[in-house]
């Protein structure tokens, strides 16, 4: 039986075969589409539920899945098939992504927003099925319609989409989409993108496609005018004119460049990737040594079976910790303290010198920021030296303002506070 409180479940076509989106909570799309003979399922999400059933109480027929690409939130679910198709470009992403499935299903944060889904699940005993290739204009025979594959790597090197002729449909994956990602370690330049992209506008073009289907921002289908406005807006990015924003999110970060309806997330343009992740425990010597280096470089030592002990429990000793990382060095941190109920104190806030202007240092500021917002704080205080000028500068472009001292830090003469 279709779990309604996992997935809303539209039909689509208007032709004589029926089309159905399928809609899993927590935005990730699916799409049955049924011919003659045969079903083919495009995506699995997550695969929250027996996806296998909930195919068979839309259709008799039997189901192949394809996969627009190798990403989690589209071929979790593939456990419940074995005849899966999938670009071979994106082959070792896959495995990466479903590999790891026993070790994500347990994760804390996984269980925190999929528990009530996932209770049943014993992923010791899932497999999944290797992958048959599928790949540029290759047709996918359903009897008495045809899917037609066009490739369009820059998301992942195997991305690909599905066209359906008769319906005018379109089903893109993350490729066409609303907010396409092209940061990740496995995207192609946005240069490389943008020209499989207008390759692919045109295609679509010819084929007369109405209606383009992503993976996530399903809600209504985009267009090929739509389509249109994508690329110019990436254009734009390609050639130096648009201005883009720092950007940080639980993938990594990077520029984003907003145009009208759309964006497009690319890398910062150093060549590196840089992440802004919570603190664990295996950071914790790489945090050690780059605080080291800090103190080093503000003419202080860092003592940390000393004055600086609490470095040695930091999940105990900060309300939040996080560290901003690049190429498995810890290139910065930021951290909160409770003071009280009503507020924290901001602390640890360290940044390498050769990240420094270019937004990292507000990324991580925002970033805490939040989390104090979030979890009910009123207020941020802080306490620095008036000879860190650029420091404050940023304190204050973020809204921190003066306050009286609330401290005996002999060290400090300068108290700042932000009211959340």
């Amino acid at each position: 039986m279709i779990n309604t409180n996992i997935y809303n479940i539209e039909k689509i076509s208007n032709g004589p075969y029926d089309i159905y989106k399928i809609y899993e909570r927590f935005e990730a799309a699916m799409y049955l589409v049924c011919g003659k003979e045969k079903a083919c399922l495009i995506d699995t999400a997550y695969g929250l539920n027996d996806l296998k059933e909930i195919c068979s109480e839309l259709t008799d027929l039997p189901v192949t899945v394809v996969n627009t690409h190798g990403h989690i939130d589209h071929v979790l679910g593939n456990h419940w098939f074995s005849d899966v198709y999938m670009h071979p470009a994106d082959k070792e992403l896959y495995r990466e992504c479903v590999d790891s499935f026993a070790e994500m299903i347990t994760a804390p944060w996984v269980m925190e927003t999929y528990g009530e889904f996932l209770k049943n699940v014993d992923p010791d005993n899932i497999s999944f099925p290797d992958t048959k290739d599928i790949t540029e204009n290759d047709a996918i025979d359903l009897g008495d319609k045809t899917l037609k594959v066009i490739g369009i790597p820059g998301h992942t090197p195997g991305s690909i989409m599905l066209v359906d002729e008769e319906e005018k449909i379109c089903f893109s994956g993350d490729s066409i989409i609303e907010h396409c990602w092209l940061f990740l370690e496995e995207s192609l330049p946005a240069g490389t993108y943008l020209n499989n992209l207008r390759r692919a506008v045109d295609i679509l073009r010819e084929t007369g496609t109405e209606r383009i289907y992503n993976g996530h921002y399903s809600y209504h289908p985009l267009t090929i005018s739509d389509a249109d406005a994508i690329i110019s807006g990436l254009a734009k990015v390609c050639s130096g004119e648009a201005e883009g924003r720092l950007f940080s999110n639980h993938a990594g970060s990077g520029m984003e460049y907003v145009f009208g309806d759309f964006s497009v997330l690319c890398p910062d343009g150093s060549g590196t990737c840089v992440y802004l992740v919570p603190y664990d425990g295996s950071l914790r010597q790489r945090v050690f040594d780059f605080t080291g280096r800090c103190f080093e470089e503000l003419g202080k030592k860092f003592e940390p079976s000393g004055r600086h002990s609490f470095y040695n429990d930091i999940e105990k000793e900060f309300e939040v910790f996080y560290c901003l990382t690049c190429q498995d060095k810890v290139i910065g941190t930021v951290a909160l303290k409770k003071i009280n109920d009503d507020t924290v104190e901001l602390k640890a806030m360290y940044l390498d010198r050769d990240f420094r202007g270019r937004g990292f240092g507000r990324l991580m500021l925002d970033k805490v920021t939040d989390e104090a917002r979030n979890r009910g704080y009123k207020s941020i205080v802080l306490d620095s030296m008036s000879r860190y000028k650029d420091a404050l500068r940023l304190y204050e472009n973020a809204g921190f303002k003066n306050t009286e001292r609330y401290n005996d830090n002999v060290y400090a003469d300068v108290f700042m506070r932000l009211d959340l």
